[in-house]
């Protein structure tokens, strides 16, 4: 397992100097700085346009141009007609400054195999890695993975935050490794890494009494601790998530984020809102809350008469990603609200939300309190320690800008599904002001404060993943290692390395009793984004797990609500011809190709042995 772990260091490593290769030519013209000596925000432009080169070209090779990504080349073209000045480029094999990344690379490596993820957020890591793992295979930037292969119905484009996954689907084709290993071991440490790096670069270099010239372990330090402050101080909650620590894939949001604080910093808000584009791009779910907070910030730019000519290129610019992006989805998309069974009456929805105005307006008032409460007490923390540091207030009303509009996106159409998210670009936007402030803060206190504060945020980083540390590096690989923290013993991780491991795309069905049914959560019964034994994915590149369950078991609770489960499932072969028998099972696994059955006691079982079998 340690070998393993250093493979995929070591691949890492060789990834981000080759992005910074590739992308130190064009990074002027992606993310155009007018502090170029900055050095570390010039090294982190060149690392995430190198990347931005890479899955672009990629994702156009393998959707023949079908990909959202070539939203890139627009913002490109943009910059490289709007910006007329060229720096002087001379091209270097390495930067001293890329060692520092390397380190935070090697200690968020470490991290991610000690700590095991969230159990929830596992789940999504899961649906994420066969989400990467079949972008290839279906040609579609489709979240159905394995469905959109099998069945015509879910072919076409989905909106979803492709950016990264085509990013592990690069190194799953190439290596063959499963995608959750992928996501986990190389794509999400390597992109953290970064981001810390990046978000390093935006501290003031006025710093003369920390010892600590580098300020990334104290942003690696806080990004663990605020997950122990966040739940202390709203216990529960969809917006207790703030940060790329509990959410992996919020560390999208901060690479992207970077550009445009430091455009902000700089005071130009114009470029500001052009490198804001690119976080619609790599997430969709970012889209409601940038577009709202460009047209506001559009407006007051307007009324302050600023830079007019760069300000109706903006709207062009503006303008045109809109309806590209909208006609992208539009030309290439399939009907969402059919598959996934939401309400596709827009009337009807929009009576709905207007007769829940006043859960509407105590929603929206409950989370401004408490994200206002909170401000106000880093505020007076920070001016206690270091009275001389400035507040970040304009970064801060950037991302209340941008948790105000997503907020009320939300609220404005809270029956689309997964529409809260729309509030977490501006969350997240919030915590990385103020972790570079307090690292800030941190760098401006005497040397035994500074002692002080280190020990208090390592015991609350002790305290945040004490409960999910796992110091046992004597397994043979990290998929075992995994399986092990989810319960699998000996015995059952023998019998699935037998049947599954180093094969791909195995197609296998699933089965369940009545009470294991009555033990799942309705909205776990939607096969698309859960299966039983979903965690086989460890160990296997592309397995699908198909649901061979018995309707009356798998809706056996009356007092339930199935209608979305119902909805997608209802879709599949299986369930649109269902008669009840073994006869029809078998004949429904032969026809289908299914390779093996995971059966009502959750043991993996060969075609032959299960059917050979008396009690079903």
């Amino acid at each position: 397992m340690i070998l393993e772990s250093l493979l995929y260091f070591g691949g890492g490593a060789f990834t981000l100097l080759l992005m910074f290769w590739i992308g130190e030519p064009i990074r002027f013209r992606l993310f155009p700085s007018e502090d170029s000596d900055n050095h570390k925000l010039q090294v982190f432009y060149s690392i995430i346009s190198g990347f931005i080169v890479v899955i672009t070209s990629w994702s156009v090779v393998q959707t023949f141009g079908k990909t959202i990504n070539i939203l890139f080349v627009g913002i490109y073209l943009f910059n490289a007609v709007q910006n007329k000045f060229k720096p002087k480029y001379k091209w270097k094999w390495f930067e001293k400054d890329l060692q520092i990344v390397f380190f935070v690379f090697v200690l968020t490596s470490l991290l991610f195999v000690l700590v095991a993820p969230l159990a929830s957020i596992e789940n999504d890591l899961i649906y994420y890695a066969k989400i990467s793992e079949f972008l290839s295979i279906t040609g579609f930037e489709n979240w159905y993975h394995a469905y959109a292969e099998k069945l015509s119905v879910f072919r076409g484009v989905t909106p979803y935050h492709y950016f990264e996954l085509w990013l592990a689907n690069i190194v799953v084709e190439m290596t063959g490794i499963p995608g959750v290993l992928v996501l986990l071991h190389y794509v999400y440490p390597m992109l953290l890494s970064l981001a810390l790096y990046g978000a390093s670069g935006l501290i003031k270099q006025n710093v003369n009494k920390s010892r600590l010239k580098e300020p990334i372990i104290i942003i690696l330090l806080s990004l663990i601790t605020i997950e122990l402050v966040a739940h202390l101080y709203v216990p529960s909650g969809w917006y207790v998530y703030m940060n790329p620590w509990l959410r992996p894939n919020f560390i999208i949001y901060v690479l992207f984020l970077i550009p445009v604080l430091d455009q902000i910093r700089q005071r130009n808000t114009v470029q500001a809102m052009v490198v804001s584009m690119p976080l619609a791009i790599v997430s969709i779910t970012n889209a409601p809350s940038v577009f709202v907070t460009l047209m506001v910030l559009f407006v007051c730019s307007l009324f302050r008469n600023q830079c007019s000519k760069s300000i109706t290129s903006f709207l062009i610019l503006f303008v045109s990603m809109s309806v590209c992006s909208i006609g992208f989805y539009k030309i290439f998309g399939i009907d969402i609200s059919v598959l996934m069974g939401r309400e596709s009456n827009s009337l009807t929805m929009i009576y709905k939300t207007i007769s829940l105005w006043k859960s509407i307006l105590l929603t929206i008032a409950d989370i401004l309190i408490n994200i206002s409460v909170l401000l106000f007490v880093l505020y007076g923390i920070g001016k206690i320690l270091a009275s001389k540091v400035a507040i970040p207030w304009q970064h801060i009303g950037f991302g209340a800008l941008l948790t105000l509009s997503g907020l009320l996106c939300f609220q404005a159409a809270p029956y689309i599904d997964n529409a809260y998210q729309f509030v977490y670009l501006g969350f997240v936007a919030l915590w990385i002001t103020w972790v570079i402030y307090f690292t800030e803060v941190f760098h401006h206190l005497g040397r035994y404060s500074q002692i002080t504060y280190m020990l208090c945020l390592l015991a609350l980083s002790a305290m945040s993943v004490k409960d999910r540390l796992n110091i046992n590096l004597s397994e043979k690989s990290l998929a075992r290692m995994h399986l092990k923290r989810s319960q699998y013993t000996e015995s059952k991780i023998i019998e699935a390395e037998h049947l599954i491991l180093h094969k791909k795309y195995l197609h296998g069905g699933y089965l369940m009793n009545r009470k294991e049914s009555e033990q799942m959560a309705p909205k776990m019964k939607h096969a698309l984004t859960y299966t039983p034994q979903n965690k086989l994915a460890y160990l296997s590149k592309g397995l699908f797990l198909e649901p061979l369950v018995a309707p009356e078991i798998l809706y056996c609770d009356r007092n339930q609500s199935y209608s979305k489960a119902k909805a997608f499932n209802y879709l599949l072969p299986f369930y649109k011809s269902y008669r009840p028998g073994r006869d029809y099972l078998k004949s429904y696994v032969k026809k289908s190709g299914i390779q093996f059955i995971i059966d009502t006691s959750s043991e993996l079982v060969a075609l032959d042995a299960f059917f050979s079998r008396s009690h079903f």
